[in-house]
C-alpha cells in the first residue's frame, strides 16, 4: 500500500485532508472526520517514508483542537501553527536551493 492509496481510502470514506507536507524522504498528512461544521469526530495523522515504512495516529471521538494543541506542547510535537511558521520561514529562505 502506498501513500496515494492510503489518501484515497481515507478521502473516499469521508475524511478531509487538512495538512499535507512532503520532504525528500517522507510524506505526512493530517485528516479529520467531521459530522458537521463544529464537531470533529476523528483525526488521523499518516506518515509514509520513501522506503515504504509507514506510521499512523488515529484519534477517535469528539476532538477539541485546543486540547490537541495542549497535548502537542506536552509531548514536544510541533503544532499546526508551528508548521505554518516553519513553512513561512522556508519560503523566505535565501539558500541555494539544495533542500
Amino acid at each position: 500500500m502506498n501513500e496515494t492509496s492510503i489518501d484515497e481510502k481515507l478521502m473516499n470514506t469521508g475524511w478531509d485532508r487538512i495538512v499535507k507536507t512532503r520532504s525528500r524522504d517522507e510524506v505526512v498528512n493530517v485528516f479529520i472526520l467531521t459530522s458537521n461544521e463544529e464537531n470533529i469526530d476523528g483525526l488521523v495523522v499518516t506518515t509514509v517514508e520513501k522506503g515504504g515504512e509507514a506510521a499512523f495516529i488515529n484519534i477517535v471521538g469528539n476532538i477539541n483542537l485546543e486540547t490537541i494543541g495542549e497535548l502537542s506542547d506536552k509531548f514536544d510535537i510541533p503544532s499546526i501553527s508551528d508548521l505554518n511558521k516553519q513553512k513561512g520561514e522556508n519560503a523566505n529562505d535565501d539558500s541555494d536551493g539544495d533542500k
